[in-house]
């Protein structure tokens, strides 16, 4: 693995900076030959411009070639040889040698190509070298991943300089929550997959033989990305007309999603570009076929046919949060008047936040969850017969605030009976169709907070009246 050092010029993506990296090295010491009849290989990385760029005070980055590194050396049209760096520390260049034995026609030959990372598989015919860059990658603090950052080299004989192949970009995080991070084009570019590399005008060219759309980037060793530490991903050089988008999953159910669309991006050969906090950018959902829930004790809840329109596919529960998911789009919960099933009755629900696709809460849908503390239901969207059936919440004892979202046109009866914990009721909509007479029966002295512009016309509209008490302005 080569490790990288360099800080980045910049340039704006619509007030968010963004900056560029090159990558460096320099000759170093020559190293004895390993036993074998194969000539020792003298490995350096190209040079860039040191316009704007400020690291160690040279205004140059620097990439090193780690310990027992592994590059690919084809003599000519040739399999490749696996060649192994001799340096006992982080080098800027290094001497490789190999054990294996080359013949007589390969040794002569003076057209010497160069690949790293070393793949066994890539192809050289002479004037091109093919390989693969990886649509999945793995995150590791602050470099690359081994065999990750790719540079090919080409000589008349065995000093080769090695230049970088791909961009791509240098990026933090503000959240500690996310497992992975997904990058594509906008408008369905290639950014990764089989490739074919030549050298033009003596710099690197690449030829798509079959493209990836996406490229996918987890944590190197599993669990979750650091929040203090950059992270890169690599892709392809080319312009993303479009401009990419960026999707953050978690592992508390939401997913991130940072969509660049005002200009194009250009993904240069060599150059990074840098930003941190990126997911700051990104919207953060609950996934329209999910819905997030904790419990009482630590476990999944067991629940069959919770929602109206969907299959459950799974139900997973680690690191403090459950997660359904399902095979579609989720539009409401399911109506359970008159039988069991779904969330009613569990008493182990502490608390769940539904999708904004939800368009309808059956009634008796969370009937006697007497430990339900806390439901988010903001996402209930405007539809003509967008409702909360009667008795939805009947018996959620322990239930303390309760928000009615924008866009509901019913509020059936005795949709929050005995809760008796409740201190606070939002009604967010100034003017829902109906609201039904024993809405909210039973449930003490709680205020009832409403558009400071409605509080008139509750007052005295029909169903309404009944509450005109307690309705407070929302504050």
């Amino acid at each position: 693995m080569k490790k990288i050092y360099f800080n980045l010029t910049s340039f704006a993506l619509a007030g968010i900076s963004i900056a560029f990296a090159a990558c460096t090295n320099e000759p170093a010491a020559l190293i004895e030959q390993a036993e074998s009849n194969a000539p020792i290989i003298y490995a350096s990385q190209e040079l860039q411009a040191k316009s704007s760029i400020t690291v160690d005070g040279e205004g140059v980055g620097t990439i090193y070639w780690s310990p027992a590194d592994n590059i690919s050396i084809f003599y000519g049209a040739s399999t490749p040889v696996l060649y192994t760096s001799t340096n006992l520390a982080p080098e800027t260049t290094a001497a490789f040698t190999t054990s294996a034995i080359i013949g007589s026609t390969e040794l002569a030959s003076t057209n010497i190509w160069g690949l790293y990372p070393h793949n066994p598989s890539a192809v050289c015919d002479g004037s091109s070298i093919s390989t693969t860059l990886p649509s999945t990658q793995y995150g590791v603090s602050d470099t690359f991943d081994d065999d990750l950052f790719m540079t090919v080299a080409h000589s008349d004989d065995t000093n080769l300089h090695f230049y970088n192949v791909c961009g791509g970009i240098k990026f933090s995080l503000s959240r500690n929550d996310i497992t992975s991070i997904t990058f594509a084009g906008n408008n369905n570019e290639d950014i990764a997959g089989d490739i074919t590399v030549s050298f033009v005008e003596g710099l690197p060219r690449v030829s798509v033989d079959r493209g990836e759309k996406t490229i996918t980037v987890t944590p190197k060793g599993g669990g979750t990305f650091a929040s203090d530490t950059y992270y890169y991903i690599v892709v392809l050089p080319q312009t993303l007309s479009g401009g990419f988008t960026m999707t953050f999953d978690t592992n508390t159910g939401y997913v991130g999603t940072f969509n660049y669309t005002a200009s194009s991006i250009w993904i240069k050969r060599a150059i990074f570009s840098k930003k941190a906090n990126i997911d700051t950018f990104a919207e953060f959902i609950i996934p329209t076929n999910r819905i997030v829930y904790t419990s009482l004790d630590g476990n999944i809840i067991d629940v069959t046919s919770p929602t109206s329109n969907a299959t459950m596919i799974s139900n997973t529960y680690s690191n403090g949060i459950g997660i359904m998911t399902f095979d579609k789009t989720i539009t409401g919960l399911t109506n359970l008047t008159g039988r069991s099933g779904g969330f009613r009755e569990n008493t182990n629900l502490v608390s769940v936040v539904l999708p904004n696709s939800v368009e309808s809460i059956g009634a008796y849908a969370f009937f006697g969850c007497s430990n339900l503390t806390s439901i988010v239901l903001t996402g209930v969207v405007s539809n003509p017969s967008s409702s909360i059936g009667n008795c939805a919440f009947w018996r959620c004892s322990n239930l303390q605030e309760f928000t009615f979202p924008s866009g509901l046109r019913y509020i059936y009866n005795s949709v929050l009976l005995d809760c008796t914990s409740l201190n606070r009721i939002t009604i967010l909509d100034p003017t829902p169709t109906d609201l039904g007479s024993t809405a909210f029966d039973n449930t003490g002295d709680c205020p009832i907070y409403v558009p400071a512009e409605s509080i008139n016309l509750y007052k005295t509209a029909k169903n309404w009246s009944a509450y005109a008490d307690r309705y407070q302005p929302i504050s």
